[in-house]
Parts: C-alpha cells; sequence; structure tokens
C-alpha cells in the first residue's frame, strides 16, 4: 500500500476553477460571434423601395429560369458567361416591363 501512495502523493494537485486558466471560446461561440458582427456591419440605414425590391426579385427569378434552361450552353460556354448573359436578358425584359417611372399616355 506504500506503493499506492506514492503514486498518488507524486501527481501534481489539482488546481481549483480559480487558478485555471482561461479557456478559448468554442468554435460555434466564435462563429455566432462572426455572424453578430457580419450582420451588423452589413445593416444600414438604406431603405429599398417596393419597386426596386419587386424589380430585382423578378431580375432574380428570370435570370435563375433561364440560366437552368440552358443545359447544353453552360457546358459549352460555362456558367458564369450563361448567367450574364441570362441576366441581361432579365434586366431587359424588366426594364421593358416595369419602367421606372410613371406612364404616360398621349
Amino acid at each position: 500500500m506504500s506503493g499506492t501512495s506514492s503514486r498518488t502523493s507524486s501527481r501534481e494537485p489539482s488546481a481549483g476553477p480559480s487558478s485555471k486558466s482561461p479557456a478559448a471560446p468554442s468554435p460555434s461561440a466564435l462563429l455566432g460571434a462572426a455572424l453578430l458582427l457580419l450582420a451588423g456591419g452589413c445593416a444600414s440605414n438604406v431603405t429599398v423601395s417596393p419597386l426596386t425590391q419587386a424589380r430585382n426579385d423578378v431580375i432574380r427569378e428570370l435570370t435563375t429560369a433561364c440560366y437552368w434552361e440552358r443545359e447544353g450552353e453552360r457546358y459549352v460556354y460555362g456558367g458564369y458567361r450563361v448567367h450574364a448573359a441570362c441576366r441581361q436578358w432579365a434586366r431587359d425584359v424588366v426594364a421593358v416591363r416595369m419602367p421606372d417611372g410613371p406612364r404616360v399616355f398621349d
């Protein structure tokens, strides 16, 4: 039994919670903090008019539909070029169908 007592006595005494060095923050805590900082930095007081928001939504929907319908072109020309062409087409369509100013009839 003296061998057992020598083993326990050779161990370092356990430090209490007050003497521990601060633990590193968990990755999820760091991710949460980064997201909060990013969201706070991206938020601004710029308000987008409902017409502009509607135009952007229609452009996004038309671009996506155009892009997914052109599988062959994506293989030949690449996804970026097809997406850029579809986005320009969608902008042109929306510009004709949803003009910026009020309609004036003669």
